[in-house]
């Protein structure tokens, strides 16, 4: 089976891709609603359940003390790699991250990488072989290396050349949408030339599942929140703690009177909510604040640089897509990203008796 992640697919996008759009014709698909959050998004496909159960929402958690990072990719990248943490990440330039440390440590193919089996243990206990190609990592089976290409050409070539029963592959090339917002004329060209890469994979796969973590729009108002929280009465490290995100900003509190500022300024605000955790099926030790639709905080930790397009908001207003290619079931189906666990588990005959969210799209 081949599982094509496409990251930051709008929708829109199809209307560039006659492949896809005339695969869907003939497949199930539908839109796609995604966890709240960024890197539980995949943990939510691995495992089929939801936040609250695998425990991750995004990549950062609070660390048990300030620790200085290295500033250099390459370097914490280089460390990272050596003790075998495979989850590598561009270090915030922000010094407030010293607080922080990676929720997660090890790759998707990596045993134990979270909490839950992943559809990789349950493929190795079936005696099924796979391959996880997704930027900069490559693994045949538990066997991993690194390549350095981010561009789509070098994950289609792995991908062309896999025999194995699984393949999993990563394009990122769309999150260029980021830079030049979602209807540039490079987005369309990408767009155009990741289809044909899909078309040339699907045609190796009896059953083929193209998604994504998220979708993308352009962003229509910005809003430095981070000013803001800056002339609370209130210190950093010593009340409270928190992350600026583009669309989220995550707090940590040291006491109860700091909790209770934070509160109510965030009531005040006009671009953005308090998240309901467990209307989004999530769980953490934090108070999450959502920005509105189409609102982006700029500046924020990760960057420097003003985007254009974002993703992150509400899934339940910002969705993406997927196509099922198969033989047991057509038509248009909404789904959900904890729905695919149980699907490659039906499609590809598995054993598998653990308890999922999701449901099969077959």
């Amino acid at each position: 089976m081949l599982c094509v992640f496409i990251d930051a697919w709008n929708p829109e996008y199809l209307k560039y891709m006659p492949f896809i759009d005339s695969l869907r014709k003939k497949s199930r698909h539908g839109y796609l609603e995604v966890p709240l959050g960024y890197t539980g998004n995949i943990a939510s496909f691995m495992t089929g359940v939801w936040p609250d159960k695998h425990g991750i929402f995004d990549l950062f958690v609070p660390d048990s003390h300030y620790r200085k990072k290295p500033k250099s990719k390459w370097f914490w990248g280089a460390i990272r790699y050596l003790q075998g943490k495979r989850i590598f990440f561009t270090p915030p330039k922000c010094p407030h991250m010293g607080f922080f440390k990676p929720s997660l440590d090890k790759s998707w193919a990596q045993r134990g990488c979270l909490n839950h089996k992943t559809i990789f243990d349950v493929l190795e206990e079936n005696g099924k072989s796979f391959v996880l190609i997704d930027w900069p990592n490559y693994f045949k089976n538990r066997k991993g290396r690194i390549f350095f290409s981010k561009e789509w050409r070098k994950s289609y070539e792995l991908a062309i050349k896999s025999k194995e029963d699984f393949v999993f592959v990563h394009f990122l090339d769309l999150e260029l949408a980021h830079e030049i917002g979602i209807r540039g004329r490079r987005i369309k060209k990408i767009a155009s030339i990741i289809d044909k890469a899909v078309e040339k994979l699907c045609k190796k796969h009896k059953n083929a599942l193209l998604f994504s973590d998220h979708g993308m729009d352009d962003i229509q108002r910005n809003i430095d929140i981070w000013k803001e929280l800056r002339k609370l009465d209130l210190k950093y490290g010593k009340d409270f703690i928190y992350i600026v995100g583009s669309t989220t900003v995550e707090f940590w509190f040291k006491n109860k009177e700091a909790e209770r500022k934070v509160r109510e300024f965030l009531e005040w605000l006009d671009y953005g909510r308090v998240v309901e955790q467990k209307k989004f099926h999530l769980k953490t030790n934090s108070l999450i604040f959502l920005a509105d639709y189409k609102t982006c905080f700029y500046p924020n930790f990760f960057s420097d640089k003003k985007p254009k397009a974002m993703h992150g908001w509400n899934p339940k207003e910002q969705r993406t897509y997927y196509v099922l290619k198969n033989e047991k079931a057509k038509g248009k189906k909404n789904a959900k990203m904890v729905d695919f666990f149980p699907t490659i588990v039906d499609l590809m005959g598995l054993e598998f008796r653990g308890n999922v969210d999701g449901k099969s799209l077959v």
